[in-house]
């Protein structure tokens, strides 16, 4: 086999793999706007860390409140509220596409608000 096609394999198994357990193909809804008021920030069991808990108006997500650390994947310090200019009564936007087919993660979630880690 020549050098080349040796890459060109690898290059498309890297591209199509991933750690998900997910099974393909799945489909999504289009994105539906969605808006988010932050309800409460208390502090966590962990110190110097809050939670943003935030209230969806519609999507799966507006079942129960949302915590935005969960959501984002980060742990929200003081300096993270104040760089993002969080406080509870703040509506944020952004868009929702739920699964409808498939067994992949049940909903992508894209933001408005240009956060800063």
């Amino acid at each position: 086999m020549n050098i080349s096609l040796i890459t060109g394999l690898m290059l498309s198994s890297a591209l199509f793999s991933c750690n998900s357990t997910s099974e393909g193909p799945c489909g999504y809804t289009d994105p539906m706007f969605v808006k988010m008021e932050i309800t409460s920030i208390e502090p966590s069991d962990e110190e110097g860390i809050y939670n943003v808990w935030l209230q969806f108006d519609q999507s799966i997500l507006a079942q129960e409140k949302q915590e935005l650390g969960d959501l984002r994947n980060v742990k929200i310090t003081s300096d993270y509220l104040t760089k993002n200019h969080l406080q509870e009564g703040i509506t944020l936007t952004g868009k929702v596409s739920e699964l409808t087919e498939g067994d992949c993660e049940p909903y992508v979630l894209s933001w408005n608000h240009g956060f800063t880690d």
